[in-house]
């Protein structure tokens, strides 16, 4: 019997396990006692075990498990694995230390830390000839540079962010002292190590990256409706899956794959952020090692039919095992219908009211809410503070109406 290690419970349930498969591979997932207690029965009707260890640290958006108890717990299985897969950017790390330590296949530590360290990532993807913001990582924060100072070198817009986290957790744009006060004030309160870069001006995408040795395997990208950052701001979150074959998203990919060759494929699934500026030059923003978070994975399901997650699983247990768990996949798949997904913030203040969207869209949108009446929200201060969730797919005149409509949806009524 094959063992894969499962580290984290993001993103498992969208998992698509062939009923064969549990037969021949013990399915060993290690989280949090919080999160298997979460944990939906379509989900534990696979896996074989379930496992807690502590966290160690967490930043409010990535969580550490306790290393040690991890390894003990994985040495305690009847044999080595094959595979310790997580798709979690807070346990990337870990899972590379982790296959070092017992001799695993995959990507080792020093390749996800190019993908973790945003400062060693610009660096390499940058020695590769590609555009990247000007960047620098920062003292702690009551030893900043002035504003003055900063601006002289960055430009009077700046991005300031911890250097390892995610889902814009304590990111601040920065385009006068006031900001660049209330940015300190913050940053002091939290131990995080922080980089400041160049504000990149354009329009955000991001392109998701799947590979088997060398071989891509899947590669797409997604038009967010907005930066990311202005999720904090009230905008949602989310975007429209393109059609790999236009000409910008065929840029786009090029890039992306350029990219990630600089900072190595070992890592097997890559979810890349890129800029396309005024005068349509591509600035790469970040990458992590892992497939893409939210609803991305379930909206490329829609859009091409394939199960990027499963398809991520495959890879990283490679092998004979591979073509079982996930048929080979087309590298740059046809578009099958378009399709989007939005998440929404939350506010500040009671909620009054949880809405249901447009009568016209009524039934032919996969929404689903977070909160309920009465309840009490504090603002919206990284990704994982949302209210509502919206998937939708079909023909190109219908998601061009619902998009439309569902970008300026507000799901939530407040009262302060």
């Amino acid at each position: 019997m094959v063992t894969v290690v499962l580290l984290s419970s993001r993103q498992l349930g969208f998992l698509n396990i062939p009923p064969e498969i549990r037969h021949t591979v013990d399915f060993v997932a290690i989280m949090s006692k919080a999160e298997a207690e979460a944990l939906p029965p379509s989900t534990r009707a696979w896996l074989s075990r379930v496992e807690h260890v502590p966290i160690a640290s967490n930043d409010g958006v990535l969580w550490q498990y306790d290393e040690m108890e991890a390894l003990a717990l994985i040495r305690a299985l009847p044999g080595k694995p094959t595979a310790i897969v997580t798709f979690d950017e807070g346990a990337t790390l870990l899972a590379a230390n982790l296959r070092a330590q017992l001799d695993v296949p995959g990507a080792r530590p020093d390749e996800i830390l190019r993908y973790r360290d945003k400062l060693l990532m610009k660096r390499h993807v940058r020695a590769a000839g590609l555009k990247t913001p000007e960047a620098d990582r920062l003292p702690q924060p009551g030893d900043w540079p002035s504003y003055t100072a900063l601006a002289a070198r960055f430009g009077p817009r700046m991005v300031i962010k911890p250097v390892d986290s995610a889902g814009t957790n304590a990111v601040h744009i920065v385009a006068d002292e006031d900001a660049f006060t209330h940015a300190v004030k913050r940053s002091q309160q939290l131990s995080l190590d922080y980089e400041i870069e160049t504000f990149a001006e354009g329009k955000l995408y991001h392109c998701d990256t799947i590979w088997s040795g060398d071989e891509l395997l899947f590669t797409a990208c997604t038009e967010y409706v907005a930066p990311t950052i202005e999720f904090q701001n009230g905008f949602p979150l989310g975007g429209r899956a393109m059609n790999p074959h236009s000409t910008l998203s065929s840029r786009l990919i090029d890039f992306a794959v350029d990219a990630v060759r600089a900072l190595g494929v070992a890592s097997v699934a890559q979810h890349t952020e890129l800029m396309v500026g005024p005068d349509g030059a591509i600035t790469f923003i970040e990458s992590g090692a892992r497939p893409p978070g939210m609803l991305v994975a379930q909206m490329y399901e829609r859009a091409f039919g394939l199960n990027i997650l499963t398809l991520a699983l495959a890879a990283n247990v490679g092998g004979a095992l591979a073509s079982v768990i996930m048929p080979p996949a087309v590298a740059r798949p046809p578009l099958l219908q378009d399709a989007f997904y939005l998440v929404y913030p939350r506010g500040h203040g009671w909620v009054t009211g949880v809405r249901s969207p447009p009568d016209d869209l009524v039934g032919r949108l996969d929404m689903r809410s977070h909160t309920t009446k009465g309840d009490w929200h504090e603002g919206c201060r990284s990704n994982l503070d949302f209210t509502t969730t919206v998937l939708c797919g079909g023909d190109r005149d219908f998601v061009d109406h619902a998009y439309a409509a569902m970008t300026i949806f507000a799901p939530v009524e407040y009262a302060n």
